[in-house]
Order: structure tokens, then C-alpha cells, then sequence
């Protein structure tokens, strides 16, 4: 998705009271924060298998936040 479909998107639903969320193909920061910057409420990030990796995608989001514990939904 472009990142101007990316926009509309989450402008039009907005009205609606929806909390949008976005999925990021990868862990990278710029796709992160251009999610984050559009005014995903939350993203998603698929195929993260360790902890380290749900680890780094929180440190990407916010930098200053070290008391951060994030669990993985083991549905194993």
C-alpha cells in the first residue's frame, strides 16, 4: 500500500470511531513510523518469532522506553 492510500485510508475511516491498525510487511523504522505518522492507532508486524525481534520493533517505536516487557503470543 502507498503511503497517500495508506493516509486516505485511515482519514476515512476515523468518522466511524475505529481504532486503525496497521500491518507493516517488515520490522523497519521507516515503515513504522510512516504507519504511526498516518494515525495508526497500532500496527502489526508478521513472521517476528523471538523475543529480541518484538524487542527491537518496541525500541524502534519508542526509543526512550527501557522498562518494556513485551510478551509473544505463544498459541502453540
Amino acid at each position: 500500500m502507498l503511503t497517500v492510500e495508506m493516509h486516505e485510508c485511515i482519514a476515512n475511516i476515523a468518522p466511524y470511531g475505529v481504532s486503525p491498525l496497521v500491518r507493516i510487511a517488515d520490522k523497519e523504522r521507516w515503515m513504522i513510523k510512516r504507519a504511526l505518522d498516518a494515525g495508526a492507532h497500532g500496527i502489526m508486524v508478521p513472521l517476528l518469532s523471538t523475543i529480541e525481534e518484538v524487542q527491537e520493533v518496541v525500541q524502534q517505536v519508542s526509543p526512550s522506553s527501557t522498562n518494556c516487557s513485551p510478551k509473544l503470543n505463544n498459541t502453540e
